[in-house]
């Protein structure tokens, strides 16, 4: 899913492909930057629109795993995937997660984690078809995800 956000840039490190922005309420957050983002004209201090690709969960199955994990680590894309382009350097998150709510209808998906977010996914019929349902509320799931990526920054006017 992508979303578009309007804030300020207080710095950006083009070489290590991150940027920190603050939002107009001044909370700041740290975001991937994703291969071959123009940001030409842009400096830090600006007021940007950054178009963000959220999170995307890349591989979802049910596991064995009786309690919940994260493992965040930086990985190069071999291939396109989605609207990230190979070689973009990506946050990568793999761990365990807990099934809370599953909507095979609309495809959806809601896991906590464990942090004790629950975050609810849409499960694209691509992805997961027969995966979905075969799980049941209580089931721990493993999961591989691409962590939100900026894919377009602008001035905003």
């Amino acid at each position: 899913m992508l979303s578009q956000v309007q804030v300020t840039l207080l710095q950006f490190k083009p070489h290590q492909q991150v940027m920190e922005l603050q939002s107009p309420y001044g909370h700041t957050l740290l975001n991937t930057m994703g291969g071959g983002l123009k940001t030409a004209g842009v400096h830090n201090g600006n007021e940007v629109i950054v178009d963000v690709l959220d999170g995307l969960v890349v591989d979802l199955s049910k596991g064995s795993a009786s309690s919940l994990s994260f493992k965040r680590e930086d990985v190069i894309l071999s291939e396109d995937f989605s609207e990230v382009r190979k070689g973009a350097r990506v946050a990568m998150g793999t761990g365990t997660a807990e099934v809370v709510k599953i909507s095979e209808n609309d495809h959806e998906l809601s896991l906590r984690g464990p942090f004790g977010v629950v975050h609810n996914l849409v499960v694209r019929p691509w992805l997961n078809s027969d995966r979905l349902t075969q799980l049941k509320l209580g089931d721990f799931v493993g999961f591989c995800s691409i962590q939100r990526i900026a894919i377009w920054i602008r001035l905003a006017r």
